[in-house]
């Protein structure tokens, strides 16, 4: 005769549980390597990706974090990581909005609740309402990235990798994504070179180069690649430029001192004088476009239209 000892049942059932459990997740581990990408991931979890490199506000290589940009733990993906935050071009962005006296303005008037739309650029009313009032950040660049200009600045968050699509629900209604049907069984050349003429011809209907500037669909892009010594020293002069500072001083604080203008020659100082003058004027004029066409969309442009 056997006798059970005491919890023996218990313990059956429980590496019974066990069972079911470690079969449950090697099910779904060989599920997760045979379907496709797409299907797995919901479209909030995609990667976001950043055509110019990201401001990061962690440690090192470490993503940008906010508990990792509001939990997504695929927020962005790594082609070109993230640069201190006060040295990346959507942070100049923000500053030159910031120093733009006409938004400064308009963002007054709607605190106060007088905003007369009308008086202002259309361009200008659009960035408002997408950027909000930048202003109650109180210069906040991290909070406002996090709350806002995150995802105006990121890509469309689409797959970024080549994948099957098994069911018609996955199917992915966008221009930037091209679905195709391709018979298995037809050759591998007759099938790449259709693919290949399928994918020139939407790459060319919505404007996509291989090369040249990089093709965003970001809702805010950045206008040209941006030189972040250079936009630094465009901040600068306007800052110094705005407290009175004088050309003279400016230049040697950005640019560096003339030895003519230390010369005992009045010739060599008159010279390196108007060079002073000049300098700094070319630059705080770029400056200035710089500025107003930050608050219209336009990012760095330094010309006027």
């Amino acid at each position: 005769m056997i006798v059970a000892r005491p919890g023996f049942e218990g313990e059956r059932i429980f590496f019974r549980l066990r069972l079911v459990v470690n079969l449950a997740q090697i099910a779904g581990y060989l599920i997760l390597k045979t379907r496709s990408w797409t299907e797995m991931r919901p479209s909030h979890l995609l990667q976001r990706k950043f055509i110019y490199r990201y401001p990061n506000f962690g440690n090192g290589d470490r993503p940008i974090n906010e508990k990792n940009w509001r939990e997504e733990p695929h927020k962005i993906r790594k082609t070109s990581k993230g640069i201190g935050w006060d040295k990346s071009a959507y942070w100049f962005w923000f500053q030159a909005v910031l120093r733009n006296q006409t938004f400064r303005d308009l963002c007054e008037q709607s605190r106060n609740g007088k905003l007369k739309r009308k008086a202002y650029d259309p361009r200008m009313l659009r960035l408002f309402d997408d950027w909000g009032d930048i202003y109650r950040f109180e210069n906040n660049f991290r909070k406002w990235f996090f709350d806002t200009g995150g995802e105006l600045f990121c890509e469309p968050r689409l797959p970024q990798d080549v994948s099957e699509i098994r069911s018609p629900s996955r199917w992915i209604d966008d221009k930037e994504i091209l679905n195709i049907g391709i018979p298995v069984t037809l050759t591998k050349k007759h099938i790449l070179r259709s693919v290949k003429k399928l994918l020139n011809e939407r790459r060319n209907e919505i404007g996509f180069k291989e090369s040249g500037k990089p093709f965003s669909r970001a809702q805010y892009p950045i206008y040209a690649n941006p030189e972040i010594e250079a936009l630094e020293k465009y901040i600068r002069i306007w800052d110094l430029k705005q407290a009175g500072t004088k050309p003279p001083v400016i230049h040697e604080a950005i640019f560096g001192v003339l030895k003519a203008y230390r010369s005992s020659d009045p010739n060599l100082r008159a010279g390196a004088r108007a060079r002073y003058y000049s300098v700094v004027r070319r630059a705080y004029l770029k400056a200035e476009a710089m500025i107003e066409n930050a608050a219209i969309g336009l990012f760095p442009k330094l010309s006027r239209d």
